[in-house]
C-alpha cells in the first residue's frame, strides 16, 4: 500500500514539472509582478483530486475523510465522495478563490485559546504529527521542530487537519516562531527549510508564504493566525490586518516579545533578526527576484508598519528595516559585480574580442542590471513605505531604530544612499525631542565621519547642520548627546571644515563644570593646541632665534644637544599650555558676564578688553587676583585633570619644575633684583613667561604631580597600592628636594602662587632629607614655611602653610624639628594676637577699620594655626594669657550680634576657633593617657565653657533677636548642630574615664523648636531664589527663535536645554544643602527630635534634584528603623510631612501635588516594609492612624476655607484624597471599614455636602473607589451611604459609584497611537508624504503616491 501511494506521489510530481515547464514557456513573455494572487493548477489535479501530500499526512486525511459529517475545514464540511465540488475552496485552490462570505469574526483563526504567556515553547515529543510532517521533508531536522501550545480539542482537531492537508510547512508559523527561542542552528535550519518547501511549491507559494506572514504577527506577540482563504484575498489587506488588530487589543495586558523584559525573550529581538538575515542569505540569488516573495512580505509588512497598535506597528517596523539591511547588502553585491562585468564588457569592446564573450558579457551585464533594478525598486517601496513615515512616529524607540538603520544603509550601500537626500535625515533628527534619536543620529555620523570615504559626499551636510551640531556640544542638557556631538565635531575638525570662530567656541568647554564633557573635548583640544599653538610658536622661536644670532656653539656632544633641543620644545609646549588656558579663560569670564555663550565672535578681541579690568584687580600687597585660588577647585586644576590622559607633556612635570624655577622677569628689571637671582637661571626672551602664564603654570605643575601619584597605582590590594605611592612620592622628592627652595623663595611675594607651592611638600615622601643626609635642608624648608606664615594674610596661604606643617608631623624623624619651630611660631602669632587687643572693649567698642583689619588678621593666624596645634595649652589654666585668650575670642564672636559687615570675617574666625577649641579639650579630656589628671573641676570648667560657646552660637545664629549678618548666622548655627552632635554621641557613656558622662548635652524641646522654625525661614528664603530661578529659564525659553529653515521639520519641545540650577549662584545652594544637613545630621544623632524632620521631609520634589536625594537617602535609613518596631513614630512623620508638603500647594508656593505624590510613594513603601512580611501584614494600625490624620486635615482645613467662601482652596485641599488613595496599598479589609467610618463620621460632623456632579470631588470618589475595591476583595459590601447622602445628584459623575462599577475595569492594552505629523520637514518632491497613523497604508497606495509624484 505504501509503496503504491509513493509510485502515485512520483507520477504527481512528474506531471506537474511537465505542465509548469510549458506554463512558464507560454507565459515568459507576460511576466507581470504579482503579489499574493493565485494561478490555476494542472486540470487533472482537479479531476482526478490528487494532493500534494505526506505519507503520514495521507493517512490522517483518509481517517478524517471517513467521518461523515465532521468539521474538518473552518466553516466547510465534507461528503462520502471526495469529487472536486465537495472538496472545500482550499483544497481546489491554484485559481484565484471567489471572495468569502464569512464574517469577519470568521476572518482570523485563533491558534490558542489561552492567554499569552512569556514563556517559551517546549521541546516536542518525537512522535508528534509536526515532526512526523517534516520527517517527510529532512529527516536530519526533525528534532528542531517543536510543537504548537495545546488548546481546546475542536481548535485542535482544525488544526491538524490543515496540517494533514498537505500544508510542508504549519501554516500558523509556529514551528519557525519556536525556533527563535532555540540556537543559532536552528534558526539556519527553519530559514533553509522555509525556502526549499518556497520552492517546491509548484504554483503561487502560498502555503510558505502564509506561514512566514503568520509567523510575523505571532512575533508581534498576536495569538491569532490568517487562514489561508484569507490570505490568499490580499486585496483588502488593511482590513484584514485591522480586524486582527481589534482582537489582539481584547486581550489582557502585556510587554510584547520585542520589548519584553523576561528572560526567555532576552534574545528575541536578535534571533528574530537573525532568521531574516538567514533567509535573505538563501533566496538572495534566485528567490529574491520572482514574483512572489518579497512582494507578498511587503504587502503585508508595510500595512502593518502604520498599524494604531504599537506592538504591530514596532514589530513589522524592525522587520522591514532588517530586510530593507539585508537587501542592501545583497544590491551592493550585485552593484559591484555588475561595475566589474562592465567594464570587462568595455574593455572587450576596445579589444575587439570575440563575438561570443561579447554577447555573454552583454547578457550578464543586463541580467544583473535587471537584478538591481529591481532590488532598487524595493529600496523605493520600503523607504516611501516605512522609514519615510516611521523616522517622525510617536514612540522614540521607532524613529531611533529607522536612524540606526539608515546608517546601516549608508554604510553598505554608499552609492545609492550616500547622498544630501538621504543623508539630510540624519540631520533633521539632530533636533528630535528624544535624546535617545539625537544620539542615535550621532552615532551614525560618527560612524560616517570616521571613514575616510565618505568624507567628499559629507561636505554639504557639514555645511548645513554644523551650527546645529555646535549648539548641541555647548548646550545640550543629556551628557551622552553632548559627547557623541563634541567627538563628531573633533572629527570635522580634523578634516578641516571648522572656522576658527567655532574653534575657540569648542575650546571653551575644557572649563566646562562637567567632567565628562571636558574628557570629550580632551582630544580636540591637543589637536587645537598642536596646530593653532605650538606649531606657530616653535616656528616663531626658530626665526627668532635665527635672525638675533642666539644660536651659540657648544662644546659639547650631539647626544646632549638633542637633549637640550627636546627640553626647550617642552618649554614652548609648557608656554603654549598656558597662552592656551589664560586665553580662553578671559573669554568664559566675558561670556559668563555677558550671559550669552552663543553670541562669541571673536575671541581674541573680548581677551583684549578684559585683560585691563583683569590686571586692575589686585591684592593690597599687588599681586594679582587671578593668580589665587586652591587648584582642587580651580577652572585650570581640573581642566589639567582631563587633559592628563591625552597631553603626554603634562607627564613631563620635572621639566615643568626646572622651566618654573628660571627667571621669567623682563630684562627692565632693575639691578638689584637681578643680582637676587642666579644668572644660570637667566632665559632667552623667546622662552620667556609672562605673570599670567606663571601663574597658570604653577597650577598645572601642582596638579601633574598629584595626577602623577594617583597614575602611580596600578593595583586594588591596598599595602601594595601605597607602596607605589611611596615610591612616586620618593621620586617626586629627589626631584624637588633642590627645586622647591628656589620656588618658595621665588614666588614668596604672590599669595596666589606660593599657595600652590606650599602644597607641593605635601607631595613629596620628606623622609628623603633624611636618607640624603640633609636634614639641614629640611630646617631650611620649615623655617622658610614659618616665614611665610607670618608675612602673608590671605587665608588660603595660611590654609596650606598650616596643612604642610601637619604633614611633616607626620614623619617621626622630623618631628623634633617641626615641633621647635611650631612652638616659635605659636608664640608669636598668640603675642600679635594680645597686642591687638591690648587697651580695647572688644565686646562693645566702635573699632576702626585699621583695628578691624588688624584684629582680623590676627585671629586668622591664629585661626588656621589651631588647626594643626593646640594654641591654647589645655593642662594649664593658671596662665593669665590663655585666658585673655579665650575671653578675647568669645567676646570678638559676640560681637556679631552688632551686624557690622566690615566685621564679618574677623567673627567667622573666632566662631569657627571656638569650635577646634572645643575639639581640642574634647580630644584632651577623653584621652586614657591624661585620665588621671581630669578632676571633677577640670569638667566643670570644661562644661561651663561649652555651655557659653552653645548659647553664644545660638544667640548669634539661631534666635529671634539676633541681627548678624546672614553668613555668620550660618556659620554660627552650623557650629551649634555640631557642638551637639559631638556631645550627644556615645563618646562619653562608654568611656573608662569617671565623670565623664556629665559632658552629655541634650537640645531642650524650646531651642530645637526654634530651630526647626530656622531652618524653615532659610528654605523659605531659598524657595524665592528657586522660584525667581525658574521664571529666568521660562523667560529664555519663551524668547527662543527658531529658523525658518527648522521650522520645517520637527523641532524639540525645548530649544534651550539649561536647567534651573544654572540660574542659582553654587554658593546658596551650598548654604541651604548645609543647613539641612546639620539637621539632619541632628535627627540621625538623635538630639534634635524625629518629629521636627518633617519640615524637611515635605519639601521633597520641590527644590531640586540635590535635595530629594538627601530625602530618600533619610526615608531609607527611617525604613531600617520602622522594621525594627518603630512603625507608628515614622508613619506620624510621613502624614505630617504630607500634610506640610501639601500645603504648599493649597498656599500657593509650588504649582502643582506632584512632589507630594512622589513623597507618599516614598512613605508608602517605607512603610510596607517586606523584611518581615508576616508582621507587616498584621501591624496596619499605623496606616489608619495615619489616614485619620489625613483625613481629619481635610474636612478642619475646608471647614476653615468655607467660613470665607474660598472655593479654589477648597479644591486644592480635597485634592490631598489622591495622596491617601496612595497610602491604601497593603492594607486590610477591617482597617478599610475603620477608615470608611471614620471618613462618613468627619464628613457629617463638619457638614460638608459632597456634589457628585462637581468635578473638584474627583479624587474623593477616586479614593471611595480604592476602599470599597479592598473591601470587596475581603469578602465585603459596598458601603453607599457615602454617596447616597449627597445632596445634587447628576447622571454624569466625575467616578464610579454603583456596584456594577466599582469593579475593577479589565486591562486593556495601552495603545500608542501616534498623533498626525504636524510638523513633518517637508522634503523636496514628495508633496503627500502625511499619513493618517489611524488606518493602515498598503503598498499600493504608497506606489499610486509615487507615481503622482512621478
Amino acid at each position: 500500500m505504501i509503496a503504491m501511494e509513493e509510485s502515485i506521489s512520483e507520477s504527481v510530481h512528474d506531471k506537474v514539472s511537465e505542465a509548469e515547464t510549458e506554463s512558464s514557456r507560454s507565459d515568459s513573455s507576460s511576466n507581470l509582478r504579482r503579489s499574493t494572487r493565485t494561478r490555476k493548477p494542472p486540470k487533472y489535479l482537479m479531476q482526478e483530486g490528487f494532493l500534494l501530500v505526506s505519507i503520514p499526512a495521507r493517512k490522517t486525511r483518509r481517517v478524517d475523510y471517513d467521518k461523515k459529517n465532521s468539521n474538518v475545514y473552518s466553516g466547510a464540511s465534507e461528503t462520502e465522495n471526495d469529487s472536486p465540488d465537495s472538496l472545500p475552496e482550499r483544497v481546489k485552490r491554484r485559481g484565484r478563490p471567489k471572495k468569502s462570505s464569512t464574517t469577519q469574526k470568521n476572518v482570523v483563526q485563533r491558534t490558542k485559546r489561552t492567554r499569552r504567556t512569556r514563556k517559551a515553547p517546549e521541546e516536542p515529543p518525537e512522535n508528534s504529527v509536526e515532526n512526523l510532517m517534516e520527517l517527510q521533508e529532512d529527516s536530519s531536522n526533525s528534532s528542531e521542530i517543536t510543537r504548537l501550545p495545546e488548546a481546546q480539542n475542536s481548535n485542535k482537531q482544525n488544526f491538524l487537519t490543515n496540517v494533514s492537508r498537505g500544508e510542508p510547512l504549519e501554516a500558523s508559523g509556529q514551528t519557525i516562531y519556536e525556533s527563535i527561542f532555540s540556537s543559532n542552528t536552528s534558526l539556519e535550519n527553519a530559514a533553509f527549510n522555509w525556502v526549499k518547501t518556497y520552492k517546491r511549491e509548484r504554483d503561487n507559494h502560498n502555503g510558505s508564504l502564509l506561514t512566514l506572514i503568520n509567523f510575523t504577527i505571532r512575533s508581534c506577540g498576536c495569538s491569532e493566525t490568517l487562514e489561508r482563504k484569507t490570505f490568499e484575498e490580499s486585496d483588502n489587506i488593511p482590513d484584514v490586518l485591522k480586524t486582527l488588530q481589534d482582537v489582539f487589543k481584547k486581550e489582557p495586558l502585556a510587554d510584547y516579545p520585542l520589548i519584553s523584559k523576561a528572560k526567555e525573550f532576552k534574545k528575541f529581538r536578535k534571533n528574530l533578526l537573525i532568521f531574516f538575515r538567514r533567509l535573505i542569505g538563501h533566496v538572495k540569488y534566485d528567490v529574491i527576484y520572482d514574483d512572489f516573495f518579497f512582494d507578498t512580505i511587503q504587502a503585508w509588512v508595510v500595512p502593518m508598519s502604520s498599524s494604531p497598535s504599537r506592538p504591530f506597528r514596532h514589530t513589522a517596523t524592525t522587520i522591514a528595516l532588517n530586510l530593507f539591511s539585508c537587501i542592501c547588502e545583497v544590491a551592493q553585491e550585485v552593484h559591484k559585480e555588475w561595475s566589474i562585468t562592465s567594464r570587462q564588457l568595455e574593455s572587450e569592446n576596445r579589444n575587439k574580442a570575440s563575438k561570443t564573450a561579447i554577447k555573454e558579457l552583454q547578457l550578464k551585464t543586463t541580467d544583473l542590471n535587471k537584478k538591481k533594478n529591481r532590488l532598487y525598486s524595493y529600496f523605493d517601496d520600503l523607504f516611501d513605505g516605512v522609514f519615510v513615515h516611521r523616522y517622525r512616529d510617536v514612540e522614540p524607540i521607532i524613529r531611533s531604530e529607522c536612524i540606526k538603520e539608515l546608517g546601516v544603509w549608508i554604510i553598505r550601500h554608499p552609492d545609492r544612499f550616500l547622498g544630501d537626500t538621504i543623508i539630510r535625515y540624519l540631520g533633521w533628527q539632530l533636533s528630535d525631542k528624544s535624546p535617545i534619536v539625537r544620539l542615535e543620529s550621532l552615532k551614525v555620523l560618527e560612524q560616517l565621519y570616521e571613514n575616510e570615504t565618505f568624507v567628499s559626499g559629507l561636505r554639504n551636510f557639514t555645511e548645513r547642520f554644523k551650527p546645529r551640531l555646535l549648539e548641541m556640544a555647548i548646550r545640550e542638557s543629556d551628557v551622552n548627546v553632548r559627547i557623541s556631538s563634541i567627538q563628531i565635531l573633533t572629527l570635522i575638525h580634523k578634516i578641516g571644515l571648522l572656522d576658527d570662530d567655532e574653534r575657540d567656541q569648542l575650546s571653551l568647554l575644557i572649563y566646562c563644570d562637567i567632567s565628562k564633557v571636558r574628557k570629550a573635548i580632551a582630544s580636540f583640544v591637543k589637536i587645537s593646541l598642536e596646530e593653532d599653538f605650538i606649531k606657530e610658536k616653535r616656528t616663531e622661536v626658530q626665526t627668532l632665534l635665527t635672525s638675533s644670532g642666539t644660536k651659540r656653539k657648544r662644546n659639547i656632544d650631539s647626544g646632549a644637544n638633542e637633549e637640550i633641543n627636546s627640553t626647550k620644545n617642552d618649554w614652548i609646549a609648557f608656554k603654549c599650555l598656558a597662552e592656551f588656558l589664560i586665553k580662553y579663560g578671559k573669554a568664559l569670564k566675558g561670556i559668563q558676564k555677558e550671559n550669552e555663550i552663543n553670541e562669541i565672535n571673536e575671541i581674541n578681541e573680548i581677551s583684549e578688553q578684559l585683560d585691563y579690568e583683569l590686571d586692575g584687580m589686585e591684592y593690597d600687597d599687588g599681586s594679582l587676583i587671578h593668580s589665587i585660588g586652591d587648584v582642587e577647585s580651580s577652572r585650570i586644576g581640573l581642566a589639567i585633570q582631563d587633559l592628563w590622559s591625552d597631553l603626554d607633556i603634562l607627564h613631563e612635570w620635572h621639566i615643568l619644575a626646572e622651566y618654573l624655577s628660571k627667571d621669567h622677569s623682563s630684562t627692565s628689571q632693575s639691578q638689584e633684583s637681578q643680582d637676587n637671582i642666579n644668572s644660570s637661571d637667566t632665559i632667552e626672551d623667546c622662552y620667556r613667561l609672562s605673570e599670567k602664564e606663571e601663574s597658570a603654570l604653577v597650577q598645572v605643575f601642582v596638579k601633574c604631580l598629584q595626577l602623577s601619584l594617583t597614575e602611580s597605582v596600578t593595583v586594588k590590594d591596598k599595602k601594595k597600592a601605597d607602596e607605589q605611592i611611596t615610591g612616586k612620592r620618593t621620586e617626586i622628592s629627589r626631584t624637588m628636594i633642590t627645586i622647591i627652595p628656589r620656588l618658595l623663595t621665588k614666588y614668596a611675594p604672590d599669595p596666589g602662587r606660593i599657595a600652590e607651592v606650599l602644597r607641593v611638600p605635601q607631595l613629596m615622601n620628606l623622609s628623603v632629607y633624611s636618607d640624603l643626609r640633609m636634614l639641614k635642608a629640611f630646617e631650611f624648608l620649615v623655617e622658610d614655611i614659618k616665614k611665610l606664615y607670618l608675612k602673608h594674610t590671605h587665608p588660603l596661604v595660611l590654609n596650606h602653610a598650616a596643612a604642610t606643617f601637619q604633614y611633616m608631623r607626620r614623619y617621626d624623624i622630623l618631628a623634633s624639628t617641626v615641633e621647635t619651630y611650631l612652638g616659635e611660631l605659636q608664640d608669636e602669632v598668640v603675642k600679635t594676637f594680645l597686642e591687638e587687643c591690648e587697651n580695647k572693649e572688644l565686646l562693645d567698642e566702635q573699632l576702626t577699620s585699621d583695628q578691624i583689619h588688624s584684629l582680623s588678621v590676627a585671629l586668622i593666624r591664629l585661626e588656621q594655626l589651631i588647626t594643626v596645634i593646640n594654641v591654647i595649652n589645655l593642662d594649664d589654666f593658671s596662665e593669665e594669657n590663655n585666658k585673655d585668650v579665650y575671653n578675647h575670642i568669645i567676646k570678638l564672636a559676640r560681637r556679631g550680634l552688632l551686624n557690622n559687615s566690615e566685621e564679618e570675617k574677623m567673627v567667622i574666625s573666632a566662631i569657627n576657633f571656638l569650635w577646634y577649641y572645643l575639639l581640642w579639650k574634647v580630644e584632651h579630656i577623653s584621652s586614657e593617657e591624661n585620665a588621671k589628671d581630669v578632676t571633677p573641676d577640670i569638667l566643670d570648667n570644661f562644661i561651663t565653657k561649652r555651655d557659653q560657646i552653645a548659647q553664644i552660637m545660638y544667640d548669634v545664629g539661631v534666635s529671634i533677636p539676633s541681627e548678624a549678618l546672614h553668613s555668620i548666622k550660618l556659620v554660627a548655627f552650623r557650629v551649634l548642630g555640631n557642638i551637639y552632635w559631638l556631645f550627644s554621641s556615645d563618646l562619653f557613656e562608654h568611656s573608662s574615664i569617671p565623670g565623664l558622662s556629665k559632658l552629655k548635652l541634650e537640645c531642650r524641646p524650646g531651642r530645637q523648636e526654634r530651630i526647626e522654625q530656622f531652618v524653615a525661614e532659610e528654605i523659605e528664603s531659598y524657595r524665592n531664589i528657586y522660584n525667581d530661578a525658574e521664571e529666568k529659564l521660562l523667560k529664555e525659553r519663551k524668547n527662543v527663535v527658531v529658523d525658518d529653515e527648522e521650522q520645517d521639520f520637527e523641532r524639540p519641545v525645548k530649544k534651550i536645554t539649561k536647567n534651573v540650577d544654572i540660574f542659582i549662584e553654587p554658593e546658596e545652594r551650598l548654604q541651604i544643602m548645609e543647613i539641612i544637613g546639620t539637621l539632619l545630621r541632628g535627627v540621625r544623632g538623635g538630639w534634635f527630635h524625629v518629629s521636627r524632620a518633617a519640615s524637611v521631609i515635605c519639601q521633597y520634589g520641590t527644590l531640586g534634584a540635590d535635595l530629594d536625594d538627601v530625602i530618600k537617602k533619610l526615608i531609607s535609613e527611617f525604613k531600617e528603623r520602622i522594621s525594627s518596631g518603630e512603625t507608628h513614630l515614622f508613619a506620624n512623620v510621613f502624614i505630617c510631612s504630607l500634610k506640610k508638603s501639601h500645603s504648599l500647594y493649597v498656599e500657593r508656593h509650588v504649582d502643582s501635588t506632584n512632589g507630594t505624590s512622589w513623597l507618599a510613594r516614598l512613605c508608602s513603601n517605607a512603610l510596607q516594609f517586606r523584611g518581615n512580611l508576616k508582621s507587616s501584614c498584621k501591624e496596619t494600625g499605623h496606616i489608619v492612624e495615619l489616614h485619620k490624620e489625613g483625613i481629619s486635615y481635610i474636612t478642619s482645613i475646608i471647614s476653615g476655607y468655607r467660613l470665607i467662601n474660598n472655593n479654589e482652596a477648597i479644591s486644592r485641599v480635597i485634592k490631598f484624597f489622591k495622596i491617601l488613595t496612595i497610602l491604601l496599598t497593603g492594607i486590610n479589609f477591617n482597617d478599610v471599614h475603620k477608615i470608611e467610618s471614620f471618613l462618613k463620621q468627619e464628613i457629617e460632623s463638619n457638614e460638608i455636602i459632597v456634589v457628585e456632579s462637581d468635578k473638584q470631588w474627583e479624587p474623593y470618589y477616586s479614593y471611595l473607589l480604592k476602599i470599597n475595591t479592598i473591601a470587596k476583595k475581603g469578602g465585603g459590601k459596598k458601603d453607599n451611604s457615602l454617596i447616597n447622602n449627597e445632596v445634587v445628584l447628576s447622571s454624569k459623575r466625575s467616578a464610579p459609584v454603583d456596584d456594577d462599577e466599582t469593579k475593577s475595569p479589565p486591562k486593556k492594552r495601552k495603545r500608542s497611537i501616534p498623533a498626525e505629523d504636524n510638523n513633518e520637514a517637508t522634503l523636496e518632491n514628495e508633496d503627500s508624504d502625511r499619513e493618517s497613523t489611524a488606518s493602515f497604508q498598503s503598498v499600493a497606495d504608497i506606489r499610486s503616491k509615487k507615481k503622482l509624484r512621478r
